[in-house]
């Protein structure tokens, strides 16, 4: 068993070789700060600030680590019905790493079969209905409900207060303002 506690740890995939060592301190090191942040967001319940002050850097340094490591940030008593998908990442960063991760407000409800892709930002008391998709880009504010099988295709705005059915279609770059109701079954189409 090598120093690292796993037998081929240090055993370059395939080859047999030892991986040098100033490689294994790097992907050592950027795995203890990963699991140092996540731990700090969830102690400030997601808020950036306050983890940056608690961590010493700057708010922007950390929003930096957070791309780099596609960490997502989940406000406090949330609720999540697995299996739910949190952080997929979209056509452009599959494979990839240091792609933004998705950040959800307090209080969400997720039910069971929702997705939602990376570089999302969702306010506080949140709800999705049952396999609900929300694409990459999009922007969801406070006290919306997403019915079931509702898409929600990337680069979209929705503001606060607002009602999506069961089984509505929105298409990329819509914009959504406060206070909307959209019924079940509702297509909408995008022009632009």
């Amino acid at each position: 068993e090598t120093a690292s506690g796993s037998p081929d740890r240090l055993a370059a995939a395939g080859s047999g070789q030892v991986l040098p060592l100033k490689e294994l301190v790097r992907e050592k090191t950027a795995q203890l700060e990963q699991e140092v942040i996540v731990s700090a967001l969830k102690k400030f319940n997601g808020n950036v600030t306050h983890t940056a002050n608690y961590l010493q850097i700057s708010r922007k340094a950390l929003q930096l680590k957070m791309k780099e490591y596609g960490i997502n940030v989940i406000g406090e008593n949330a609720q999540i019905f697995e299996p739910v998908t949190i952080g997929f990442p979209s056509r452009e960063n599959i494979g990839k790493a240091g792609f933004s991760g998705t950040t959800i407000g307090h209080h969400a409800v997720l039910r069971s079969g929702t997705i939602i892709y990376c570089d999302v930002i969702i306010g506080d008391n949140f709800q999705s209905g049952h396999n609900t998709l929300i694409r990459e880009k999009t922007r969801i504010g406070d006290r919306t409900a997403i019915g079931t099988a509702t898409i929600i295709d990337g680069n979209t705005r929705i503001g606060n207060d607002v009602i999506l059915q069961s089984m509505v279609y929105i298409p990329t770059n819509t914009i959504i303002g406060d206070h909307v109701f959209i019924g079940p079954n509702a297509v909408l189409t995008n022009d632009r």
